[in-house]
């Protein structure tokens, strides 16, 4: 990091100061929404603003509300994340498709280009987990609206490490030969053997044959001495919500945010370590406090976080650095940060800063439902729906609780002594006072009429939960319950899950975009960084091989970076397979030959549920991957006979065995391999390996082609003999 003036570290932070200021009291309103949002997903949801600690307060909590009867406050059944959950595992079954666009589809480097960065987008959602990533993006806009991910490179061991040639001098020598009479250099390459004989050379100078004389000149040259082990770089993808991130609440799409600040918080000792024991973390204002009860538990009270340091990540562009006010402040900012600043504060201390540009660390999601870039939460109108949840379901409970009449007595008729005395138990006699003349016993008894749960009040719960499933687009056909009314058969349940999936559809569409953009500066990043040629190990089969991204495929350009235009809803395992079930039903040949395939053999026993399922074929395809694996790791070897070019005949370093080998189940697999991505990255960078699996290949097709002959001839030849025996 930079260390900057003091006059410029202030100026920054008077800038701070003023865009804080001017949108606090939306920002405030803000999150209360989100924090109350945030209480109801942790199942907090008798709650209550309290203006004297400006938080939300359960009212079990409360001294306050002593006289309350809270007893029922906590009987509550969370349809609100029910809701959430639903619908973040119908959207995060599979990760989007991002495609890389080549600039030019006809340049060769621009398609190697598209397919390394296609390689760099599977190892960077492998390196940060992108599936909980996803996860927890969902879980944002559903309680948010609005998420941003911050996109930056960072060294960890986990990556591995990679050489650092040290460069040093050391002497070297040169011998030259001048004239011994000008003393100029003479060029003794081209010598006679005359010359070369008698040790002589001609100058051009002197214009005569001379003994030359030899110097030798000393002089240090750059050598490497040795190499130092570095740690790698890798992008590092963290995803944030507007509790986090601080951006203005009137713009409408990220170009025109004029600052982005991330909010987080740690304890002291950490700030410290980080900080340096020499700087003072102060807290002079509550200035870096304005989010800090919003994120944090609501059980804290103010006095608990004092030790708790808030760090603010600062991302100012250069055009609101106009906020200086002072023109040569606004040039001196201007020239120190000509990309945009960025700084740290820790509670109200100013730690670093550094040149850096908003764009090229940060993504925010852009909603075309809203007008503008602060959208609302996808549960939101859920809310609604679970305070009445909740009040049906308290005076439901009540009903049942308060559900057994009192009954009142008439002191003169019952001796309560004697009945408090006795256990009640069935049969039991019980003596009674003298009626009074022309009285009835049932006179002196009266037993109060309760109130009973209306029936009516069944019906408005179901059309409360039909409203939170329309409101939501979470239909009970996305996650398996039960549908109302229809036929209820599978065809029916299909045609209900789709038309749910459709009005999800939007907020899928939001987030695949929002990933695109994520994945394009990851990349850049990740390219930005690499060293040396990078590798993804992936499953073939039974085995596991490198898939290489090279630093020479680099070379091209990529013209734009799209979600897969056909990028539909993810499907879950189950979909799955039943899709697979049905296109095992289809009598077409063209189907059957798909699913047949080997190298679809996995994926079969994968959706079935059968991993440990034995399919036939399936072991001579790992077999052969096996061997592909050893023949690209050898050259083919040259016979004695020669061909027609006068050349050694070349055989495969890996034979095949003609009597035991699947010949037809092998041949498809290494063409497979020839065809695949694989196969063309060793034709390219591994042409002798891509041979040998070539010509591996021609034997099985060889054995194949004799083997149709032979019993092309056998039928041959049984025709003739069935004619004869006819004759």
């Amino acid at each position: 990091m930079e260390k900057i003036s003091q006059e410029l570290q202030d100026a920054l932070k008077t800038i701070l100061k003023a865009v804080e200021t001017r949108d606090q009291a939306v920002r405030d309103k803000h999150l209360r929404i989100l924090k109350l949002l945030d209480l109801y997903w942790k199942n907090i949801h008798n709650v209550f603003w309290n203006d004297a600690v400006k938080d939300y307060r359960n009212i079990n909590d409360n001294d306050v509300l002593k006289d309350l009867d809270t007893y029922y406050a906590d009987k509550v059944i969370n349809i609100y994340r029910a809701h959430g959950e639903s619908i973040i595992a119908a959207l995060s079954q599979d990760l989007p498709k991002v495609v890389f666009v080549p600039d030019d589809a006809e340049n060769q480097d621009d398609l190697l280009t598209e397919r390394a960065w296609t390689l760099i987008s599977q190892l960077i959602a492998k390196n940060n987990n992108a599936t909980l990533m996803l996860i927890r993006a969902l879980y944002l806009l559903y309680n948010q609206g609005t998420i941003a991910a911050y996109i930056y490179s960072k060294e960890d061991e986990k990556n591995g490490t990679y050489q650092v040639p040290q460069y040093g001098k050391k002497k070297a020598y040169t011998d030259f030969k001048i004239c011994p009479i000008c003393g100029t250099d003479i060029d003794v390459s081209f010598r006679t053997e005359e010359q070369l004989l008698n040790d002589t050379a001609y100058c051009e100078y002197c214009e005569q044959e001379v003994f030359p004389i030899v110097e030798t000149e000393e002089e240090d040259i750059p050598t490497i001495t040795g190499y130092r082990e570095e740690i790698k770089p890798r992008p590092c993808i963290e995803v944030y919500g507007m509790l986090n991130i601080r951006i203005p609440h009137f713009t409408r799409v990220q170009k025109e945010c004029g600052y982005l600040i991330l909010e987080t918080e740690s304890d002291k000792e950490f700030a410290q370590e980080v900080a340096g024991d020499d700087i003072s973390l102060s807290n002079s204002s509550d200035g870096h406090e304005t989010g800090r009860w919003a994120r944090l538990q609501s059980d804290f009270d103010w006095e608990d976080t004092k030790d708790i340091v808030t760090w603010r990540r600062v991302w100012f562009r250069p055009w609101q650095f106009n906020l200086a006010g002072d023109k040569e402040i606004i040039k001196k900012l201007r020239k120190s940060f000509p990309k945009g600043a960025y700084f740290l504060m820790m509670n109200d201390t100013f730690i670093e800063a550094e040149n850096e540009s908003m764009d090229e660390h940060w993504v925010i999601s852009e909603n075309p439902l809203s007008s503008h870039i602060h959208a609302e939460p996808i549960g939101l109108p859920a809310k609604a729906v679970q305070d009445i949840r909740s009040e049906i379901v308290v005076l439901e409970i009540q009903s049942m609780e308060y559900g057994i009449p009192e009954t009142f007595a008439d002191p003169a008729v019952l001796d309560f002594d004697s009945y408090n005395n006795v256990q009640a138990g069935p049969g039991k006699v019980f003596g009674i006072k003298q009626m009074p003349a022309g009285r009835a016993l049932s006179d002196a008894f009266t037993t109060l009429k309760t109130a009973t749960f209306p029936k009516e009040a069944e019906e408005f719960k179901k059309s409360i939960d039909a409203d939170g499933q329309f409101v939501l687009g979470d239909f009970p056909s996305i996650y398996g319950g039960a549908m109302q009314g229809g036929s209820k058969t599978y065809a029916e349940y299909s045609a209900s899950q789709a038309r749910a999936l459709q009005r999800l559809s939007i907020v899928y569409k939001l987030l695949t975009s929002f990933y695109a953009r994520v994945q394009e500066k990851a990349v850049r990043i990740f390219i930005n960084d690499i060293k040396e040629d990078e590798k993804i190990v992936e499953k073939s089969g039974s085995n596991w091989v490198n898939i290489w991204i090279r630093r020479a495929d680099l070379r091209g350009k990529i013209g734009s970076v799209e979600p897969e235009t056909d990028n539909s809803l993810p499907m879950s395992w189950a979909q799955k397979k039943d899709a697979l079930l049905k296109l095992l039903e289809m009598p077409n040949e063209d189907i059957q030959a798909v699913i047949r395939h080997p190298e679809n053999a996995g994926i079969v026993a994968k959706y079935l549920g059968f991993p440990e399922m034995f399919i036939p074929g399936d072991d001579d395809r790992n077999k052969q991957l096996n061997e592909i694996a050893e023949l690209i790791e050898n050259e083919p070897i040259p016979t004695e006979e020669l061909d027609e070019m006068n050349q050694p005949v070349l055989m495969p370093s890996v034979m095949v065995d003609q009597d035991l080998d699947n010949h037809e189940i092998e041949f498809v697999a290494c063409l497979a391999w020839l065809n695949g991505d694989h196969g063309q990255d060793a034709k390219i960078n591994n042409s002798p390996g891509y041979e040998n699996v070539k010509l591996h290949a021609r034997m099985h097709k060889s054995v194949l082609d004799m083997l149709a002959m032979q019993q092309a001839e056998n039928e041959s030849n049984s025709e003739v003999k069935n004619e004869q025996s006819t004759t």
